[in-house]
C-alpha cells in the first residue's frame, strides 16, 4: 500500500536548514524539468493565487531516482523517503517584531513535507499561507528549496545522499524535477 503524508509546518521553527547528505559538495538537480499540466484558471491568475486571506502556491512535483543500494536499503529497513520544501524570500525593510525572528536568516516562512513510502514521486499542491505574510516579502517570487532525506524511522541518522534544488517558485510553478541519490556509505 502507497503512504503520502502532506505534514506543513510553519518555518517560525526553523532556524537552520536541514542538509542532505553528508558530503561536502553541494549537488544540484541536473535534469531539466518535465512540464506538469496547469489548470487555466491558475495560468490566467497570475503566479500566485490570492483568497481572501490566503495565498495557494502553485504545484509542482519532485521525482526522485535513487541508487539500487539505496532502493534495496531502504526496503530492507522498512524506511521512508522525506522531501521537504523550505519557502521563503527577502523580507520588507520595515518588518513587524513578531516576524523579526523568522527574517534572522531570511525571511523562512513556510516548510511542508511530504513523507513517501513506495512512491518516488512527492507532488507539492494546494499549499496555503497567510497573505499576512506575503505581504512582508519585499519580492513576490519566492524562492524554493528542496531537501530529501530518509525518514529515520529505523536509524536516528539520514541514510541518503541526495541532489537539492533551489530556484525562483516562477520557473518551478507547474513543472517536475528530478533528484538523484544515493546511499550515503559510513566507514565502521
Amino acid at each position: 500500500m502507497k503512504k503520502r503524508t502532506i505534514l506543513p509546518v510553519t518555518a517560525a521553527l526553523i532556524i537552520s536548514a536541514v542538509s542532505c547528505g553528508q558530503s561536502a559538495q553541494q549537488k544540484t538537480a541536473a535534469e531539466q524539468p518535465e512540464s506538469l499540466e496547469i489548470s487555466e484558471e491558475s495560468q490566467n491568475s497570475g503566479y500566485l493565487k490570492i483568497v481572501g486571506d490566503s495565498v495557494e502556491i502553485p504545484s509542482f512535483e519532485i521525482a526522485l531516482k535513487l541508487s539500487e543500494k539505496a532502493e534495496e536499503k531502504l526496503k530492507a529497513d522498512t524506511e521512508s523517503v522525506v522531501v521537504i520544501a523550505y519557502f521563503s524570500g527577502k523580507a520588507i525593510a520595515d518588518i513587524p517584531e513578531k516576524y523579526a525572528d523568522m527574517a534572522d536568516y531570511g525571511f523562512n516562512f513556510l516548510t511542508c513535507k511530504i513523507e513517501l513510502t513506495d512512491e518516488r514521486v512527492a507532488r507539492f499542491e494546494h499549499i496555503k499561507f497567510s497573505k499576512e505574510l506575503y505581504d512582508l516579502l519585499a519580492d513576490k517570487d519566492i524562492t524554493l528549496l528542496i531537501n530529501v532525506v530518509s525518514g529515520r524511522k529505523s536509524s536516528e541518522y539520514n541514510i541518503l545522499d541526495c541532489e537539492t534544488l533551489e530556484n525562483s517558485m516562477s520557473n518551478v510553478m507547474g513543472k517536475r524535477f528530478t533528484l538523484n541519490g544515493t546511499l550515503i556509505e559510513i566507514d565502521n
